[in-house]
């Protein structure tokens, strides 16, 4: 284990804990746990299903959607009178529509990002509207002292860049090239981490007051 994927796991490790102790039982938060945790949980499903050399791409399949959910309904809160974010339903349904697809027309040994690229250009579109609409109705006084703030930069800056990078394996056919690529994938995954880390110490200071 190269020290990109050790701070990736030990990142997730951390977010989820501290989601457990922090963030308590809020209409809003209480999706920002549920990504944690599970966050968590797909970092040693993954890890235990590498070390028994078990094909695990259609687990990543199924697990991003569940991850997808868990950030939209966190935005439906976030960002109101948007009609079309509110109908996670029907986007989940659309999602796991386009991985069967690609699990039918595709062997399940054959790494497709698509999927993945579709859910972070999705969710880099929510993120932007949460910083227009702060830009034009602004909500807090000091944006930088709440913990949505540093939740969506996390979300902006690794699923804005991953699904870039992730469209970058197309040109990477060669295995060590693509170390690389899945290299820089795990350290935009731990800045994400080190973001909602942040925002939990700022959620934990909010609720001492």
């Amino acid at each position: 284990m190269n020290w990109v994927l050790a701070s990736s796991v030990s990142s997730s490790f951390l977010v989820g804990i501290l989601s457990l102790i922090i963030i308590k039982r809020t209409p809003i938060l209480k999706y920002i746990k549920y990504y944690c945790v599970f966050n968590l949980i797909i970092e040693i499903s993954m890890l235990v299903l590498s070390w028994v050399d078990y094909n695990n791409i259609f687990l990543i399949y199924i697990l991003t959607g569940i991850e997808l959910i868990f950030i939209i309904r966190y935005f439906t809160y976030e960002i109101e009178n948007v009609k079309w974010i509110g109908n996670w339903k029907n986007i989940a349904f659309l999602y796991f529509i386009l991985i069967s697809t690609f699990a039918i027309k595709h062997p399940l040994a054959y790494v497709n990002p698509n999927p993945q690229i579709v859910e972070g250009l999705y969710i880099t579109i929510l993120c932007l509207l949460y910083f227009h609409k702060e830009l034009k109705y602004p909500k807090y006084k000091n944006i930088i002292a709440e913990p949505s703030f540093w939740f969506v930069v996390g979300f902006l800056f690794y699923y804005g860049c991953s699904w870039l990078v992730l469209l970058s394996t197309n040109y990477f056919f060669e295995a060590d090239k693509f170390i690389y690529v899945w290299n820089i994938h795990n350290l935009l995954y731990s800045i994400k981490n080190i973001s909602l880390i942040i925002g939990l110490i700022c959620l934990y200071r909010l609720q001492r007051v």
